[in-house]
Protein backbone atom coordinates (compact mmCIF):
# COMPACT_ATOMS: atom_id res chain seq x y z
CA UNK A 1 0.00 0.00 0.00
CA UNK A 2 1.47 3.49 -1.10
CA UNK A 3 1.04 6.61 0.17
CA UNK A 4 -2.83 8.00 1.13
CA UNK A 5 -2.22 11.85 1.02
CA UNK A 6 -3.77 13.85 -2.02
CA UNK A 7 -0.92 14.70 -3.79
CA UNK A 8 0.26 14.41 -7.65
CA UNK A 9 2.60 11.86 -6.40
CA UNK A 10 -0.21 9.77 -4.87
CA UNK A 11 -2.51 10.74 -7.75
CA UNK A 12 0.23 8.76 -10.29
CA UNK A 13 0.51 6.36 -8.10
CA UNK A 14 -3.28 5.44 -7.78
CA UNK A 15 -3.65 5.73 -12.22
CA UNK A 16 -0.51 3.50 -12.85
CA UNK A 17 -1.94 0.97 -10.60
CA UNK A 18 -5.22 1.01 -11.70
CA UNK A 19 -4.03 0.84 -15.33
CA UNK A 20 -2.48 -2.55 -14.65
CA UNK A 21 -4.81 -3.93 -12.95
CA UNK A 22 -8.20 -3.22 -14.32
CA UNK A 23 -8.61 -4.14 -17.91
CA UNK A 24 -10.94 -2.04 -20.46
CA UNK A 25 -13.92 -3.93 -20.73
CA UNK A 26 -17.49 -2.90 -22.85
CA UNK A 27 -19.29 -6.18 -22.84
CA UNK A 28 -22.41 -5.17 -21.22
CA UNK A 29 -22.40 -1.67 -23.26
CA UNK A 30 -22.25 -4.03 -26.33
CA UNK A 31 -24.77 -6.71 -25.20
CA UNK A 32 -27.47 -4.09 -24.11
CA UNK A 33 -27.00 -4.26 -20.61
CA UNK A 34 -26.99 -0.80 -18.98
CA UNK A 35 -24.00 -0.44 -16.83
CA UNK A 36 -24.44 0.27 -12.67
CA UNK A 37 -22.88 3.12 -11.93
CA UNK A 38 -23.41 2.67 -7.86
CA UNK A 39 -20.26 2.12 -5.90
CA UNK A 40 -21.31 -0.83 -4.48
CA UNK A 41 -22.33 -2.19 -8.07
CA UNK A 42 -18.89 -1.04 -9.69
CA UNK A 43 -17.05 -2.60 -6.56
CA UNK A 44 -18.46 -6.01 -6.99
CA UNK A 45 -17.82 -5.89 -10.79
CA UNK A 46 -14.66 -4.33 -11.31
CA UNK A 47 -12.82 -5.51 -7.94
CA UNK A 48 -14.53 -8.92 -6.56
CA UNK A 49 -15.90 -10.02 -9.72
CA UNK A 50 -12.35 -9.45 -11.64
CA UNK A 51 -13.93 -7.75 -14.72
CA UNK A 52 -12.98 -4.76 -16.07
CA UNK A 53 -15.16 -1.76 -17.03
CA UNK A 54 -16.09 1.14 -19.89
CA UNK A 55 -14.70 4.40 -19.42
CA UNK A 56 -18.14 5.55 -17.24
CA UNK A 57 -17.67 2.36 -14.98
CA UNK A 58 -13.79 2.66 -14.28
CA UNK A 59 -13.65 6.30 -14.16
CA UNK A 60 -16.75 6.79 -11.49
CA UNK A 61 -14.65 3.83 -9.57
CA UNK A 62 -11.26 6.28 -9.78
CA UNK A 63 -13.49 9.34 -8.76
CA UNK A 64 -14.85 7.37 -5.10
CA UNK A 65 -11.34 6.44 -4.40
CA UNK A 66 -9.65 9.81 -4.96
CA UNK A 67 -13.06 11.40 -3.37
CA UNK A 68 -12.42 9.11 -0.16
CA UNK A 69 -8.63 9.61 0.21
CA UNK A 70 -9.43 14.08 -0.21
CA UNK A 71 -9.02 14.59 -3.32
CA UNK A 72 -10.91 17.91 -5.48
CA UNK A 73 -12.42 15.93 -8.05
CA UNK A 74 -14.78 16.95 -10.71
CA UNK A 75 -16.62 14.77 -13.39
CA UNK A 76 -16.58 15.83 -16.83
CA UNK A 77 -17.81 14.67 -20.13
CA UNK A 78 -15.89 14.46 -22.74
CA UNK A 79 -16.12 13.90 -27.03
CA UNK A 80 -14.07 11.13 -28.67
CA UNK A 81 -12.44 12.56 -32.21
CA UNK A 82 -10.35 9.43 -33.22
CA UNK A 83 -10.59 7.92 -36.38
CA UNK A 84 -13.52 10.56 -37.14
CA UNK A 85 -14.40 12.33 -40.91
CA UNK A 86 -13.87 16.06 -39.89
CA UNK A 87 -17.29 17.08 -40.89
CA UNK A 88 -18.59 14.23 -39.02
CA UNK A 89 -20.65 15.38 -36.00
CA UNK A 90 -19.16 14.45 -32.43
CA UNK A 91 -21.12 13.75 -29.55
CA UNK A 92 -20.09 13.87 -25.99
CA UNK A 93 -20.03 9.77 -24.56
CA UNK A 94 -16.70 9.50 -22.85
CA UNK A 95 -16.39 10.61 -19.23
CA UNK A 96 -13.08 11.79 -17.71
CA UNK A 97 -11.90 13.43 -14.35
CA UNK A 98 -10.26 16.88 -13.59
CA UNK A 99 -8.49 16.29 -10.40
CA UNK A 100 -7.58 19.77 -8.63
CA UNK A 101 -4.12 20.13 -6.93
CA UNK A 102 -1.72 22.91 -5.71
CA UNK A 103 0.21 22.13 -8.81
CA UNK A 104 -2.92 22.99 -10.72
CA UNK A 105 -5.82 21.22 -12.50
CA UNK A 106 -5.00 17.38 -13.68
CA UNK A 107 -6.76 15.14 -16.19
CA UNK A 108 -7.31 11.65 -15.19
CA UNK A 109 -8.91 9.10 -17.46
CA UNK A 110 -8.47 5.24 -16.73
CA UNK A 111 -11.18 4.20 -19.04
CA UNK A 112 -10.34 4.31 -22.71
CA UNK A 113 -8.82 0.88 -23.38
CA UNK A 114 -5.69 0.10 -24.48
CA UNK A 115 -5.41 4.05 -25.78
CA UNK A 116 -6.02 4.97 -21.62
CA UNK A 117 -3.33 7.56 -20.38
CA UNK A 118 -1.23 5.42 -17.21
CA UNK A 119 -0.64 8.77 -15.73
CA UNK A 120 -2.13 12.44 -15.03
CA UNK A 121 -2.31 14.70 -17.43
CA UNK A 122 -1.40 18.70 -16.32
CA UNK A 123 -3.92 20.76 -18.28
CA UNK A 124 -1.36 22.99 -19.19
CA UNK A 125 -1.04 24.17 -22.51
CA UNK A 126 2.62 24.13 -22.61
CA UNK A 127 3.47 21.66 -20.54
CA UNK A 128 5.64 18.29 -22.09
CA UNK A 129 4.31 15.10 -20.73
CA UNK A 130 4.62 11.57 -20.49
CA UNK A 131 1.99 9.08 -19.97
CA UNK A 132 3.64 6.49 -17.88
Amino acid sequence: MGPRAPTLATLRGIIAAHAATIPYENIDVLLGRPPRLDLESLQRKMIAGGRGGYCFEQNMLLRASLLALGFTVTSLVACVIRARASDEPVYATHMVLRVDLPEGPFLADVGFGGLAATAAWTLSRWATQTTG
